[in-house]
């Protein structure tokens, strides 16, 4: 009997061993080459999603468990790795990489090059890279990927923007956007990140001149290339379905101090908008205003805690469905994916629904190789007009939340209408509920490619692109009304007229290139390559 308990008892001691070495850690270091600390190296953990770059002094953070691999890259070094132990430093030395010079690289305007012929810095990140983690956004789904390359929400809510910039984030004209090109044709990062990950083959990011000496001015910040499925490489029909599910919490608040209550000046004052009233005592009292009936909401007057106003929020969801096709035989291919993203946001009430479908199609008959796409992206968004304007023109719902003490409970005042929790503005759950934003947007994009090959010399290609697109926006603001009777000490009128409006807008952009492309190898150490033609946008 001793011997069994004994047994059970080194059991658990092993696995209480097993589990701590499981637990996930952060892991620092710094990364460096022969010429001292590497600044925009890329750090992942081997098999995840989780990466990280360096930061200005080469110096990284990440989280990572006990057996993982770290893999270090930079554009031009080779990979260096590190196996995580009990440690939680690891640094890594760089050392200059070897090129395959035969590697050809598809640059700007298509025009192909050997990968020593290429003069400007640039990066590829491969469609199975971007697939890996499930992320919605193709956008995003760079985050950590390239070197020197910054992705940044350009506005928040359930279908936010992205911005690209490429390394120098400054600009004489303000803007430090990279260029958008998606099969050869200039595009827009709101059309690139409404395409499905699945339906994309590569990112290409050129950093240097290359992308300015051919795109011009649009081309100075950089390019992102982005090219998409051509078809099965076996020459046999694929079909492929996925489904993912993410789940959305909001990450951080602003940081609010828990030592003070609601008031002014140490006085405590249940409509203030203030959080300097009284140290908190843990008394009950009164908070927020009393509604016409006379009925109020009381709680302890202590620190709810600095992140309460979480309890404005609620867990997202995002489900994903991709449906893939392709098939290839002799010269010809045909891809299509059809997909379907839905996004019920963390501000309840707002949601998105995405619907694509993305085909492209090809064939080459001698010397003349013909190519065309054809994509339509339906997106309906239905949010709250986070601008709208509450009960004074120079506040906004958002400001309304930040102007809340920590012993304020949030959630309790939600369905208390127009009062909330002081007495200057409404109630941030009203004015969400009240003041919408719907919006339904369309792109039609018809593209058309074709290249002739006179000799092995002299080719001549054409690359044109229609897009159309429509906007339909509704916004509106439902009427608020203050009874007469009501007075608070602050004075406030919460009440707000009625409004609607609504705009349609419709777009039509044109871009062709016709390019003759010179290529001559007058030696075996001596040649030369030209490109002529004409852009129209």
């Amino acid at each position: 009997m001793r011997l069994k308990y004994k047994w059970i008892i080194t059991l658990l001691l092993a696995l209480s061993v097993q589990f701590s070495f499981a637990q996930e850690k952060t892991v620092t270091g710094v990364v460096s080459d022969a010429s001292g600390s590497l600044p925009g190296a890329n750090v992942a953990v081997q098999g995840t999603k989780t990466s990280t770059q360096t930061d200005a002094n080469g110096k990284y953070s990440i989280k990572a468990k006990a057996g993982d691999v770290l893999v270090f890259s930079f554009v031009g070094m080779t990979n260096a790795t590190a196996k995580v132990g009990t440690s939680n430093v690891y640094n890594a030395k760089m050392q200059e990489g070897t090129e395959l010079k035969d590697v050809v690289v598809t640059t700007a305007l298509g025009v192909k090059k050997k990968k020593d012929e290429v003069t400007s810095s640039y990066s590829t990140v491969s469609g199975k890279e971007l697939r890996a983690a499930s992320n919605p956004d193709a956008v995003r789904g760079l985050v950590g990927k390239v070197s020197g390359v910054t992705i940044n929400a350009a506005s928040n809510g359930v279908s936010g923007s992205n911005a690209i910039r490429i390394r120098s984030m400054l600009s004489l004209t303000g803007n430090t956007e990279a260029l958008v090109v998606i099969d050869n044709v200039i595009s827009t990062i709101d059309i690139l990140s409404t395409l499905p990950p699945d339906a994309i083959e590569t990112f290409t990011i050129l950093k240097g001149a290359q992308g300015a000496a051919l795109y011009g001015s649009q081309g100075k910040q950089g390019v992102v290339l982005v090219t998409t499925k051509k078809g099965s490489k076996s020459g046999k029909l694929t079909v492929g379905f996925n489904s993912s599910a993410d789940f959305e919490e909001i990450l951080f608040v602003p940081e609010r101090q828990t030592a003070y209550g609601q008031g002014w000046y140490g006085s405590w004052d249940p409509e203030e908008n203030g959080a300097w009233g009284p140290r908190f005592d843990g008394s009950i009292r009164q908070v927020g205003l009393a509604l016409p009936d006379g009925s109020t909401i009381s709680a302890p007057f202590s620190s709810r805690g600095s992140d309460s106003l979480k309890d404005f929020y609620r867990s997202g969801t995002i489900y994903q469905n991709n449906l893939s096709l392709g098939v290839s035989e002799g010269n010809s291919f045909l891809n299509a994916n059809i997909g379907n993203l839905r996004r019920e946001f963390i501000l309840e009430g707002d949601n998105l629904n995405r619907n694509t479908i993305v085909v492209n199609a090809g064939t080459k008959f001698n010397k003349l190789s013909v190519g065309a796409n054809f994509s339509i992206i339906n997106q309906r968004v239905r949010q709250a007009d986070v601008n709208a304007q509450t009960s004074r023109a120079d506040y906004t719902i958002m400001s309304t939340l930040l102007q809340t003490a920590t012993n304020i409970p949030v959630l309790e005042f939600k369905n208390r209408g127009l009062y909330g929790w002081n007495g200057y503005y409404q109630n941030p759950w009203w004015a969400k509920d009240n003041n919408r934003l719907n919006e339904t947007a369309n792109k039609y994009i018809f593209g058309l490619n074709a290249n002739y090959e006179f000799n092995k010399n002299i080719t001549i290609s054409y690359n044109g692109s229609m897009q159309y697109r429509t906007n339909n926006q509704v916004s509106y603001s439902n009427e608020g009304l203050t009874p007469a009777t009501q007075v608070t000490s602050a004075g406030a009128d919460f009440s707000s007229a009625s409004s609607f409006f609504r705009s349609v807008f419709e777009n039509t952009f044109y871009y062709g290139d016709l390019i003759a492309n010179f290529n001559y190898k007058i030696n075996d150490d001596l040649g030369i390559k030209f490109n002529l033609g004409q852009n129209i946008q």
